[in-house]
């Protein structure tokens, strides 16, 4: 399976999962999707050897980050798991890296500090944000505001290739990068149908 089309259903899952969750539609299909979710959570963390670095300390990370500034983002159980299932690969993988240290490339570090690190201290506080300025579940105000996440992170995906090779992201930086993206791609487009849909029905007649 091909980082884009991983990425892209992961977080197609990931909006499945948090609509049923928060509007309470579609429940009979609850322990199948989110059963779904952990396990394609498991393969990426335990499994996966590239992308199980950056997908623990994203899921780990942000995970703790919204437990102390939107804990109702992630009330659910689910979400919960999903942190918690981070947090060991996460010490394993720093643990690793510390042993390694001397022989990680300066290149590596350079561009963990000032491209990595930032896009993601970039996207949690985006998140933050929206949650503050568009608290609502649906509205025509949200829709837009996701339309323009979709926007900007098909602009992102197009120029992705030209910063992996200007930058000279090595394997793990490049394949968790693209995965992440696509991922985010997933669940904003996902989001856009499913708000579309919220806005013109009646959800209660999902159940």
């Amino acid at each position: 399976m091909t980082n884009t089309i991983l990425g892209f259903f992961f977080g197609i899952l990931i909006n499945i999962v948090d609509d049923i969750n928060d509007y309470k539609v579609g429940t009979k299909y609850k322990i199948f999707f989110e059963t779904l979710l952990v396990i394609l959570s498991i393969y990426i963390l335990y499994l996966d050897r590239n992308l199980g670095p950056i997908a623990s300390l994203i899921f780990s990370l942000g995970g703790i980050i919204g437990l102390f500034f939107a804990p109702h983002i992630i009330d659910a159980n689910i979400w919960r798991l999903i942190i918690a299932l981070s947090i060991p690969p996460l010490l394993y993988y720093v643990s690793i890296f510390w042993k390694e240290r001397e022989k990680i490339k300066k290149k590596d570090i350079h561009n963990f500090i000032l491209i990595l690190a930032p896009l993601f201290i970039i996207a949690v506080i985006f998140s933050l944000l929206e949650d503050y300025l568009v608290p609502e579940e649906f509205s025509q105000r949200k829709l837009i505001e996701r339309l323009f996440q979709c926007l900007m992170m098909g602009l992102f995906i197009v120029y992705l290739p030209q910063i992996k090779e200007q930058y000279q992201l090595s394997l793990i930086q490049k394949e968790g990068l693209e995965t992440a993206a696509w991922g985010w791609l997933g669940y904003v487009s996902s989001s856009v149908l499913g708000i579309i849909y919220f806005l013109h029905s009646t959800p209660l007649n999902i159940n």
